[in-house]
């Protein structure tokens, strides 16, 4: 699993670094200020598009099919994609936190931190392993269903945003509830695509 993630990290600083860095600059321009908790969700939102796109150029061309050559399972192959989503959103989180510290926002950024990762946790487990189950050129109602329910949980964690803050700081168990919950899906969202592709012909 090592050698997969060691090129998919070369992929992303060849041809996605653009795009990881804008997310970056998002996330940061959310730790600065209280009122920028926006910013933060929708460049947390947009790393998760890097992982995303990764697999997208494996199945053009057609990479999976390798990989069954090569001394990799393929549980090996799903986990190193989950894996990987979860590295980019530490050093996304690590930056949040220590942007945060530098500007003086550290006791008011907790909020928007575990708001940032139940979007991201989310966001990763639905569309990551619906791309993974159905492919790029899948046509399942199922596949559409859980994209747009990801655009529009993105969409409402714009715009509601700072009422999830309120309940965040008012509710202090709720923190460790969105936490679990996010965690839990992303767990159960990889032992289900594991199992299917384990089954399924490439």
């Amino acid at each position: 699993m090592k050698g997969l993630l060691y090129k998919d990290l070369l992929l992303i600083c060849k041809q996605h670094l653009y795009i990881l860095l804008i997310s970056f600059l998002f996330v940061g321009a959310g730790a600065v200020g209280k009122g920028n908790a926006g910013l933060s969700i929708y460049g947390i939102y947009f790393i998760s598009t890097v992982v995303l796109n990764l697999h997208s150029l494996e199945e053009n061309y057609h990479w999976r099919t390798f990989v069954d050559s090569l001394p990799v399972s393929r549980e090996d192959y799903v986990n190193e994609k989950y894996v990987l989503s979860i590295i980019l959103m530490g050093v996304a989180m690590a930056l949040f936190l220590l942007l945060s510290a530098v500007f003086g926002t550290f006791s008011s950024s907790w909020g928007i931190l575990f708001l940032m990762v139940m979007v991201y946790l989310i966001s990763v487990s639905l569309i990551l392993s619906t791309e993974m189950i159905f492919g790029i050129q899948g046509r399942s109602y199922l596949r559409i269903v859980l994209i747009m329910a990801v655009v529009l949980l993105g969409v409402g964690a714009l715009n509601y945003s700072g009422l999830v803050l309120e309940q965040i700081a008012r509710i202090r168990i709720l923190p460790a509830v969105l936490l679990c919950a996010g965690v839990g899906l992303f767990i159960l969202s990889n032992r289900i695509t594991v199992a299917i592709i384990k089954k399924r012909e490439w």
